[in-house]
């Protein structure tokens, strides 16, 4: 009789190498692209700075990588990419010289473009690209996007509170409109992160529910098997008993039976003997008759 006996342990093992609950898996982060990724007519803006218009000062926030255009509620925005580009020129000697810095050109630029001789010492380019934030506005809050995209600005400027829009002109009243949306705007993007973070988690739980539920199958399959072992294994048990029941009786009849050969074998010797007895007496009877 066969039987397939599974221990928990195995159990266990079986259910880990089939649905491993390690880690939950998530997609991999992005791979930011080695060399800026230009819109079709969009190449003037690469590298120029934002800077947001606040009443009483301008900030630079970064230099304009690229962006993503969407609509909301029938307004075109932007979704912009900032960080730091910087372009080096490298002599044919290994030194490392600044062209362009925070979009706008160093003496070293000016230099190359008069001095041939210079331009024939520098042996290539390099660009260094940092993505640090992204910054949205609206579009028609760019105020000099034509002039950019033309080519005929240095800069952007993003009129992020409204500020030049409405007229606003007392520095600090512009100041404080302009800290109060900035505190809106980093709520609205934590709000934006924990809607992210929950809706990943619920994700997160489904997976989890689904596995728990195949799960349950499988323990289910596995208490089917474990009972069957067990069946199983009672039959051999009962099987193994009757079967030493049987051995010791007959190594009862094996013993009585070689009790019986030995009886039987000094029956024979005893036969035997006294048949050697009556020859010898025939013959001796013979002689005296002659």
């Amino acid at each position: 009789m066969s039987s397939i006996i599974v221990t928990p342990d195995e159990i266990v093992m079986e259910i880990r190498r089939r649905y491993p609950t390690e880690a939950v898996f998530r997609p991999p982060p992005p791979r930011r692209p080695e060399f800026p990724v230009f819109m079709p007519g969009m190449e003037c803006l690469y590298a120029l700075p934002v800077c947001v218009y606040r009443g009483a000062e301008t900030v630079s926030i970064g230099q304009y990588l690229r962006h993503s255009v969407y609509e909301r509620d029938g307004t075109r925005y932007w979704l912009i990419e900032v960080g730091k580009a910087v372009l080096y020129g490298e002599t044919r000697d290994g030194a490392i010289i600044p062209f362009m810095v925070q979009g706008f050109p160093t003496p070293f630029a000016e230099l190359f473009v008069r001095a041939p001789e210079f331009r024939e010492y520098i042996a290539r380019f390099l660009l260094e690209v940092e993505p640090r934030d992204y910054f949205e506005c609206r579009e028609d809050q760019i105020i000099n996007l034509t002039q950019a995209m033309e080519c005929r600005s240095p800069f952007l400027l993003v009129d992020k509170y409204d500020l030049i829009r409405f007229g606003v002109r007392d520095p600090e009243i512009a100041s404080r409109i302009a800290e109060q949306q900035h505190i809106i705007d980093q709520l609205s993007r934590a709000l934006y992160r924990y809607e992210s973070t929950i809706r990943d988690l619920q994700t997160s739980l489904s997976v989890l529910n689904a596995r728990v539920a195949r799960y349950q199958e499988l323990l289910t399959v596995y208490e089917d098997r474990l009972r069957k072992a067990t069946e199983e294994l009672a039959h051999a048990q009962a099987e193994l008993i009757r079967i030493g029941h049987e051995l010791s009786i007959r190594a009862i009849e094996a013993e009585a039976l070689e009790e019986s050969r030995k009886r039987m074998q000094d029956i024979v010797d005893r036969l035997l003997k006294i048949l050697s007895e009556i020859m010898e007496t025939r013959e001796t009877i013979e002689r005296a008759r002659r």
